[in-house]
Order: structure tokens, then C-alpha cells, then sequence
């Protein structure tokens, strides 16, 4: 499991490319590389972080929301 919570970036794909595939598609990983970011099976490397924040237009100081909000155990 992941130590982040990336629902925030996965809305902000589906509002934006309507798809993981074709967000995937525009990134150009395909979609198990994005799976296994999303599940922290393997890192987001920060060329993706930079690259996926110019296709989803999102702002420098909201990156953290995206891409390191923290899951919360109760």
C-alpha cells in the first residue's frame, strides 16, 4: 500500500483527460507504470511529478496536495 493518498491527483486526471489511458497516453508511461505509482509499488520519479503537473495544470504550490498528501491511519 501506499504511503500516500493520491485521490486528489486521480480526480484531477479523470476531470482533466477524462481516463487514466489517455492521461497515459499524454505522459507517455503506460498504464501500469501509473498503477504502480498509484499503489507505491515504485516511486513517482520527479520528472514525472514535473511533467504530469504541465499536463494537469497544477499550480507549484498545490504539488504537495497532489503528490505527497499523506495517508492518515486512525
Amino acid at each position: 500500500m501506499s504511503k500516500f493518498n493520491f485521490g486528489a491527483l486521480i480526480w484531477r486526471i479523470d476531470l482533466v483527460f477524462g481516463t487514466k489511458k489517455a492521461f497515459c497516453e499524454a505522459a507517455n508511461i503506460s498504464t501500469a507504470t501509473l498503477n504502480n505509482y498509484l499503489r507505491g509499488a515504485s516511486y513517482m520519479p520527479s520528472d514525472f511529478i514535473a511533467s504530469a503537473c504541465a499536463l494537469l495544470s497544477i499550480p507549484a504550490d498545490e504539488i504537495g496536495h497532489y503528490f505527497f498528501n499523506k495517508n492518515v491511519d486512525y
